[in-house]
Formats: structure tokens, C-alpha cells, sequence
């Protein structure tokens, strides 16, 4: 009997435990199960060899020694399935009490198995050609059987949790499986070809290549882990609730030096540095941006000071070259669930980082704003999706004709459960994520329906309604041909309407804004500019942006009864606007003592509570009836 094909296995078995000892790599735990699938592969090889020799030989051995070698081959290749199906559970289970509770069964499965194939006889009978011992009887069928089974069953495990094993893993762990069964075939058709143990072999290379192999985890250019091996490592942590530390870092792309960007040996000596270090797991995530993982908060705050006092200096033969950073420090990753909501809650934090930073760190705060906003993202998405946006109007009084002459349209949102969210509670996370166009288009069209529908003007001689543009929209290059089709369609007079802005943004935004209001303006809309006193607004745009109404907001208005410094700033204020013609509304009025002290600024426009707050379609119409004699 040949054992050529066992030599075969053992050399494929030893390359790949070599390959992996020598690699730089990641101990994920479905490693170390690969490590034990690959060591469990190797009792069958040696006790095939072992086998194969006595067989052919049976006067020198007892009867006795040869069932008991015999044996524990079957039971070495039964143990090679049952650490096939281990491994699987490592990656399906990860390391919750569900995957503990598998792999006590599985091992109970073990136990059960080994323990019937050991007891059941195992006999040998001589060949046909009486060269070779032929082994039979029922340990034999129940080796075969089990591994059958098993092999089965990690298919089915697999088939179950389809969605939580990656493709790759799936298509390597079946090849796998099918080298197991294809050699089990070949064994059982040609009885002096020991296959099983070579099959297992060619398996374990299959899937080394495959998954385990360490290169695949490995950014050739840096010699750093790379960002799959990130996921990995955190998804490792995050399943054995281990507390780790992590320093993001990246180029700060508007002061990043041109010369790092082209030169390569800057970047070879950041790289360099990096790796003199010594300290954390190094990770490559992007081309200009990488991560160090920690574990421990000390070491990771230590590191961080070196490096960013080494940044401050810098690069090169002439140390002239100055390379930009921003950091994000997550000193305790156990401020988020898991390891997916930690990427998105470091891409929050860089989005909340101001101007002049260069550093913030991941807080149990602010992972809690980033999760409440994006529940509110959800609130916002769902009522577009489900048409639970509304517009409340709240009216302004004219001073000069002693009526209700407009009012302005307010976004508001309902929630499933009836209740309302104003706008200070979705209007940042609906320009964040993007939903505020939508919501703008929203509302204009329903503003356009209610004036079509309630003839606002022939009824209670509205003369218009205000509506915010945001500074989304602002920047919306088809803004004004988006909004003359819904006026067009709702046959709404354009004077009817006055769009509200309270920030130019960008110089490309306000080339985009001016080019819009003109298309309008020369359509009939008007504009008019809005918050004034909260820094949205300013003389900058009063003096670019062709309005003639300015509206006061609220925040300058209130302060103005409490503050010396907002008395003076109103005052002048309301005075230079004055002079440039600008008609006045001031918003925020609350008492008849407040309206009476802000007379003297004869304000063309008032709005505020002292009148009404903003109210549904309906109660606004229902106010207009009862107020058309004005106060």
C-alpha cells in the first residue's frame, strides 16, 4: 500500500503551519480555531501512515496493536470534522452566549461519536490478491457515517446563517467540505487508497488560502494591517467585550503640503516613524489616513502625545515639508455596541470637528447625540416616505394697515405615535444627512396647494406667504426652475410667495443662490432676508443679496429686554437697515409690554406670540376668519 499521498497531506499540512507562524498577523479567534482545524489534521495523516504500514504487514504486529491503531484513526478523522464544524461556529456565533451553547453541543457531539466508533469491532480480512490486510465492520461505517454527518451539518449551518458569514467564507468553507466528501467517495470506491486524510489536507490549504492566509490582511505599502483587518479586530474585541483604544488619522485635506501628496519619500519616513513606534496594532485604512489600535487607554494617549508633537514639526532632508493631521480619539471603544456603530460614530465626530481643530475625541456624549440623531433621521426619512410632513403658518400683522397682511410657513413633522417635532429638533439632522431638500420641495408644494386651494389673497387679502430656504437649497443649482414648475402646476400667482434666506454659505453657494433668486425675482417671487442678529444673517448679505425686508429674529428681539449690549445692538441695527431702505420685521414678540416698547422703531411688520403661534392649515384659516378686522 502506498503512502505517497499521506507524505503529500503531511507536507501541504506543515507549509501552511509554517506560513502562518512566520507571517505577521492578527490572532482573531477564528484563527486559533484554524490553527487547532489544521493541528487536528495531522493525527489522521501520521495514523494513516502508521496504518497503511501494518496492513501490509500484519506479522509484525499484533492483531490487537492494529485495531487499536485502526481505532484511533477513525476517530482522528471524526475529530477532523468536529473541528471543522468549530470553526465554522466561530465565525456564524462569534462569541455570545449563543456560541457557547453551540459549541457545548458540539462537543457533546464528539463525545458521543468517538466514544461508538471506539466501541464499536473493527475486523481485517485479506485482500483478494492477499497483499494487504482489507479493514471492515461497523467502527468503519460509523466513521464514515459521522463524517458524513458532520460535513452535512456545516452546510447546513452555513445555509442557515447564510447572511452572516461573507461570500468568500461561504464559497471556501463549501470547497472544503466537498474536498471531504469527494475523497470519502474515493476511499470507499478503492479501498487501498487511504484519501480521506490527503482530502482533509487539500481542504485546509483551500481554506488557508482562501481566509487565514495573513497577506490578504496586509497593506503591501505601508507593511501595516489593513482596513478588512481593522474590521476584523474590532469585531473580535467588540464579541469578547474587551475594552481597546484607537487613534484615528488622517491628512487634513485642505492642509495637507502639496509635497507630501507627490513625494514619496516623505511618505516613506511618516511610514517609518510610524512603525519605530513599537506600540499598538497599525492599520491602513484609506491613502492618506490609518489607524493604531491600543489595549490600553494609557499607551493610546501617551502614543497620541508623541505623534502629535512629532507632526508639529517638519518632514524631509530640510525638515521643511509640514504634513496636516487630524486625529480622533477613542480612548474607551466600549462607548459604542458594537464595532459598526463605532466606525460611524468617528465619521460623526470628524463631521463635528470646527474649524482651527485638529484633534476630538469619541465620548459616551457624543456617540448618545450621534445615536439620537440618527433616530431623528429616521423620523424625518419615514415621514417623507409616509407623508407626514406639515406646514403650520404663523401670521404677521402689518402696522401700517392694522391687519394680518401674511404669514410664515413652518416645516413641522409628525411622528407615528401623533406628536409633533418643530424645527430646532430635525432641521440640523435633515441638513446633515441631506432629507432637507426634500423637505423644502415639501413644503413649497404644499404652501403653493393651501394658497391654490384656500385663494388666501380673494378671501382674507393675504398678500403672501414666507417660506426658509435652506442653505441646501440655496446651493441647489435647479432651484428656481424646480420651484416655477410647482407654481406653475398649483396655478399660484408668484407674488404670493417670498422665500426667506438666512445664509449665503460658499462663494460657489452664493453664485448659486444669486443666479436663482434672479430667475425667480424676474418670475415675480420675491425674497426676503431672514434671522437677522444670529450671525446666520449679516451686513455682508444684506448688502450682496437684492431684498428689501429684513426680518429681526427672535434671539436679538428677546435679548433686547434683558441685555444693555442688545439694547445698543437692535437700536443701530433697525437704524442702519433704515437707511438702506429696508423694510423691518421683527418676530418674537410675546406681550402687549414688549409690542408697546418696540413701537418706536415703526417696524413695518410684526410677528409672535402676542398675535398667534404657528397653527395648522385649518386654525390659520379659522384665525383669519375671526380676525378680519385686524387690531
Amino acid at each position: 500500500m502506498n503512502v505517497a499521498t499521506q507524505i503529500c497531506g503531511l507536507l501541504i499540512i506543515s507549509s501552511v503551519l509554517i506560513f502562518n507562524m512566520i507571517r505577521k498577523k492578527i490572532r482573531l479567534k477564528s484563527s486559533d480555531n484554524f490553527i487547532q482545524l489544521v493541528a487536528s489534521s495531522i493525527g489522521p495523516i501520521l495514523l494513516d501512515m502508521l496504518s497503511c504500514m501494518m496492513l501490509v504487514r500484519p506479522d509484525v504486529v499484533s492483531d490487537n496493536a492494529m485495531t487499536v491503531v485502526y481505532k484511533l484513526r477513525l476517530v482522528s478523522i471524526v475529530l477532523g470534522t468536529i473541528f471543522g464544524v468549530r470553526y465554522l461556529c466561530s465565525d456564524v456565533y462569534k462569541q455570545d452566549e449563543r456560541y457557547r451553547n453551540v459549541i457545548f453541543k458540539v462537543w457533546m457531539l464528539a463525545l458521543v461519536q468517538t466514544v461508538l466508533v471506539a466501541a464499536m469491532p473493527v475486523n481485517f480480512e485479506l485482500s483478494e490478491n492477499g497483499d494487504r490486510l482489507v479493514p471492515f465492520g461497523t467502527a468503519l461505517f460509523l466513521c464514515y457515517a459521522f463524517s458524513a454527518v458532520d460535513i452535512g451539518l456545516i452546510l447546513v449551518i452555513l445555509l442557515k446563517n447564510r447572511n452572516e458569514v461573507n461570500s468568500q467564507r461561504r464559497k471556501a468553507i463549501v470547497m472544503w467540505a466537498l474536498t471531504w466528501w469527494a475523497s470519502g467517495i474515493v476511499q470507499l470506491m478503492y479501498d487501498d487508497v487511504h484519501a480521506v486524510s490527503f482530502g482533509s489536507a487539500l481542504g485546509i490549504m483551500l481554506i488557508y488560502f482562501s481566509l487565514e492566509n495573513p497577506e490578504a490582511n496586509m497593506d503591501r505599502a505601508s507593511g501595516f494591517f489593513n482596513e478588512s483587518a481593522l474590521g476584523m479586530y474590532g469585531a473580535r474585541n467588540y464579541n469578547r467585550n474587551i475594552s481597546f483604544s484607537i487613534v484615528f488619522i488622517s491628512f487634513a485635506s485642505k492642509g495637507i503640503s502639496t509635497r507630501v501628496m507627490l513625494d514619496r519619500s516623505i511618505l516613506k519616513e511618516i511610514v517609518a516613524y510610524f512603525n519605530s513606534l513599537g506600540r499598538g496594532e497599525m492599520f491602513r485604512t484609506g491613502d492618506m489616513e490609518g489607524v493604531i489600535a491600543f489595549e490600553s487607554k494609557e499607551e493610546c494617549l501617551d502614543t497620541f502625545k508623541l505623534i502629535h508633537e512629532r507632526f508639529s514639526y517638519g518632514w524631509g532632508e530640510h525638515k521643511n515639508v509640514y504634513a496636516f493631521m487630524h486625529y480622533v480619539l477613542v480612548p474607551d471603544t466600549l462607548v459604542c455596541n458594537n464595532w459598526e456603530t463605532l466606525v460611524r460614530a468617528v465619521k460623526y465626530a470628524e463631521s463635528e470637528m470646527t474649524a482651527g481643530e485638529d484633534t476630538i475625541k469619541v465620548t459616551k456624549e457624543l456617540v448618545d447625540r450621534m445615536m439620537h440623531e440618527n433616530d431623528v433621521e429616521e423620523i424625518i426619512r419615514d415621514a417623507i416616505d409616509c407623508n407626514r410632513v406639515e406646514v403650520f403658518y404663523q401670521p404677521v400683522y402689518s402696522t401700517a394697515e392694522k391687519k394680518f397682511v401674511a404669514a410664515e410657513a413652518l416645516a413641522r413633522i409628525r411622528k407615528r405615535d401623533g406628536t409633533l417635532l418643530v424645527p430646532a429638533e430635525f432641521i440640523d439632522v435633515a441638513e446633515k444627512s441631506g432629507m432637507v431638500i426634500r423637505l423644502g420641495e415639501i413644503v413649497f408644494e404644499k404652501v403653493c396647494q393651501f394658497l391654490s386651494r384656500e385663494a388666501l389673497h380673494e378671501r382674507f387679502d393675504i398678500s403672501h406667504i414666507g417660506i426658509n430656504l435652506s442653505a441646501a437649497q440655496c446651493a441647489y443649482d435647479n432651484l428656481a426652475d424646480s420651484f416655477i414648475s410647482v407654481i406653475n402646476v398649483n396655478h399660484v400667482e408668484p407674488s404670493r410667495i417670498e422665500l426667506e434666506i438666512t445664509e449665503s454659505g460658499s462663494l460657489s453657494a452664493r453664485e448659486t443662490l444669486k443666479k436663482n433668486m434672479s430667475e425667480l425675482m424676474l418670475y415675480g417671487v420675491g425674497f426676503s432676508l431672514d434671522g437677522f442678529g444670529t450671525g446666520r444673517s449679516d451686513f455682508n448679505n444684506i448688502f450682496e443679496m437684492p431684498v428689501n425686508k429684513v426680518t429681526v429674529a427672535r434671539e436679538l428681539v428677546r435679548a433686547y429686554f434683558v441685555e444693555d449690549n442688545a439694547r445698543h445692538i437692535l437700536s443701530n441695527s433697525i437704524q442702519m437697515l433704515r437707511d438702506l431702505g429696508m423694510k423691518i420685521v421683527l418676530e418674537g414678540v410675546e406681550t402687549a409690554e414688549e409690542l408697546e416698547a418696540l413701537k418706536k422703531f415703526d417696524a413695518e411688520y410684526i410677528q409672535g406670540y402676542i398675535y398667534s403661534k404657528p397653527l395648522s392649515g385649518g386654525d390659520y384659516l379659522t384665525f383669519l376668519e375671526n380676525n378680519r378686522t385686524g387690531r
